[in-house]
């Protein structure tokens, strides 16, 4: 059994208009919800199995030409905050506020 996470993916339109049609039909089938806006576009992905992404951000950085600033895939993996070792890109300014949220809850039971 695979490990699935949700995984968000924003990339500017500059880099995006680099895709090819084949490119796109590989790596964005399947998203859950995509939002266009004037500077990019944000594609979220829900409960995928997140080492499908692997390729994606290889393609990523070469489209890119090693410009990280260009794009933003968070991966929110079952083990984070230990590790955000899937995450790439550094479009943090990006639109949408696409950033990792980690809330704590107090739960007890009344016995």
């Amino acid at each position: 059994m695979s490990i699935r996470s949700d995984v968000g993916i924003a990339i500017k339109k500059e880099l995006f208009k680099l895709f090819s049609e084949d490119d796109k039909n590989k790596y964005f089938q399947g998203y859950d919800s995509c939002i266009e806006r004037e500077e990019g576009v944000l594609y979220i992905f829900k409960q995928v199995n997140s080492s499908s992404f692997d390729e994606f951000k290889h393609f990523l950085s070469v489209a890119s030409n090693n410009e990280p600033e260009m794009y933003l895939l968070i991966d929110v993996c079952f083990d984070y905050p230990e590790t955000d070792c899937d995450d790439c890109g550094c479009w943090y300014d990006n639109p949408w506020c696409l950033r990792r949220v980690l809330s704590v809850e107090l739960t007890w039971n009344y016995i």
